[in-house]
């Protein structure tokens, strides 16, 4: 092992910034100009100061407001929540973080991904509920953000 290796210093990746496989990311591709970006966020902090209820009994609800995110390549905000489960399961919730950017010069993007460490070791059963109620999420989130 080189001396550079054993002194290098230590990278930290943020948890918000984790680089995660696409295939877990839910993304819808939302009609609005990126121009009009601020009022996507500020109508998605007003449809969020509530749970939503999704489909099968599940809910989403949101820790706090959608916050700018720093380093983005593109204008983004982002913010946390939780889509709980309905029924008797082992894990009860999921933590996502849902993310709206710009996409293009004509639309924004909204992003559905779970913050977790492990999600490669889920079980087919919590990867299955997983991207039900995160698809639910983001239609929801699509229909009522979209005039």
């Amino acid at each position: 092992m080189s001396a550079s290796a054993i002194f290098a210093p230590p990278t930290f990746i943020s948890p918000r910034r984790r680089q995660l496989d696409r295939c877990v990311v839910v993304g819808r591709k939302l009609a609005r100009q990126a121009a009009h970006l601020g009022s996507v966020v500020a109508r998605a902090d007003e449809l969020l100061r509530e749970p939503i209820a999704l489909g099968a009994g599940g809910r989403l609800v949101a820790h706090g407001r959608f916050v700018p995110v720093d380093g983005a390549p593109v204008q983004t905000w982002a913010t946390t929540a939780r889509v709980h489960v309905a029924g008797l399961h082992l894990a009860k919730f999921v933590r996502v973080e849902l993310e709206i950017s710009e996409h293009s010069a004509g639309s924004c993007a909204l992003d559905v991904r779970p913050i977790s460490p492990n999600v490669r070791r889920w079980g087919k059963w919590r990867s299955e509920r997983y991207f039900n109620l995160a698809h639910q999420a983001a239609d929801t989130l699509t229909l009522r953000l979209l005039p």
